[in-house]
């Protein structure tokens, strides 16, 4: 995999290509391996005042989705 940094339309090309295909194909497996992590988060969010998440790069969304709920 080429991990030169991409920029404007080469990263668009970049995510619709190859790369986010693989990501797509992996979304399951993915989502498997991260999911402690994602319990983790979703319980120190619920148990602090914390308004506010940011969630940087991670995995394929299913992060980003349970703390938003």
């Amino acid at each position: 995999m080429n991990t030169t940094p991409q920029t404007g339309n080469d990263q668009a090309a970049f995510w619709n290509g190859r790369a986010g295909r693989a990501w797509i194909v992996e979304q399951e497996v993915l989502d498997a391996v991260l999911q402690p992590f994602e319990d983790l988060l979703v319980a120190a969010v619920g148990a602090s005042s914390s308004q506010r998440v940011l969630d940087v790069g991670c995995g394929t969304g299913s992060t980003t989705l349970a703390v938003a709920r």
